[in-house]
């Protein structure tokens, strides 16, 4: 396997060059204003298809990931991985005024 050094789509507006078709369409939808995927429910918008589905998840009402410790459950890996800390993790960080401890900053 050969890496390829030409970049031979370049950006209209600004320095940006790539090698890669689809990396330079994403990055273009970043110059402009209007989202490229809309919700069908609320305002809501995005250039990024996955972020689009993701969101429409918060309209069902389901939510697919779920603590084994506790009752919490969402829609979102990296909210359930925060979440987690909660029941392991050590309160790092203490309030010098108070009896008050958390694990996150």
């Amino acid at each position: 396997l050969k890496h390829r050094t030409l970049k031979d789509f370049k950006c209209d507006i600004c320095d940006y060059a790539t090698h890669l078709k689809r990396s330079l369409k994403i990055h273009s939808l970043r110059h402009y204003d209007s989202k490229v995927y809309k919700c069908d429910i609320c305002d809501y918008g995005t250039n990024y298809k996955n972020c689009l589905k993701m969101h429409l998840l918060s309209h069902n009402g389901l939510k697919d990931l779920k603590c084994g410790i506790c009752d919490f459950a969402t829609n979102h890996k990296r909210c359930l991985k925060m979440h987690l800390l909660t029941h392991n993790a050590a309160k790092d960080f203490k309030c010098d005024l108070c009896d008050y401890a958390t694990y996150r900053k």
